[in-house]
């Protein structure tokens, strides 16, 4: 008797562009929350070392190639742009998750982010449909709704814009607007 071998189905899951809360844990609220999702949503474990995210093909940010960790079925892993030196920007881009250096596996491009915490998912999870907005849920089921814990102490959120003068309105607006 001969074993049918499953193929590894890997996919994006969720990702935010423009973060309002400290989705890192760092205690600062800035680019670096910004997150990319992946899961496992075959029936096989899979070995993420052999993959990588990047945004725009040979544009942006270099490409992160992702931790040898093993993902089982149904298992998700996040990303933050602290870790992958991937920042997504407002004004529109695309994700992109890559088999070796250049097979793309997985890709999503979006539009001009507006508001923060709004992110991309897939509904039903496990790489069903695209939605926007969804409520961010890095590492867990996604969701279109939900709250936000409040920051123990005082919540202080400082906007830091460095964008200059000579900038199109609309970019400001979609970069520094809070």
């Amino acid at each position: 008797s001969s074993e049918i071998e499953l193929p590894p189905i890997l996919g994006i899951s969720e990702f935010l562009p423009r973060p309002g809360h400290d989705f890192n844990n760092d205690g600062v609220v800035d680019v670096f929350d910004e997150f990319i999702e992946i899961i496992n949503a075959g029936q096989i474990d899979v070995d993420l070392s052999d993959y990588s995210v990047d945004d725009e093909q040979n544009l942006g940010s270099s490409p992160y190639e992702l931790p040898d960790i093993t993902l089982e079925p149904g298992e998700r892993a996040v990303f933050y742009a602290s870790e992958t030196g991937i920042l997504l920007s407002d004004a529109g881009d695309t994700v992109r998750l890559l088999e070796g250096s250049s097979k793309v596996v997985d890709a999503y491009t979006y539009g001009v982010v507006r508001y923060p915490d709004q992110s991309w998912c897939r509904i039903p999870d496990r790489l069903g449909y695209w939605n926007k907005p969804c409520f961010p849920t890095p590492g867990n089921p996604n969701a279109l709704t939900g709250t936000f814990p409040q920051p123990f102490g005082r919540g202080v959120f400082v906007s830091l814009c460095l964008l200059p003068a000579t900038t199109p309105d609309q970019f400001v607006y979609a970069e520094c607007e809070t």
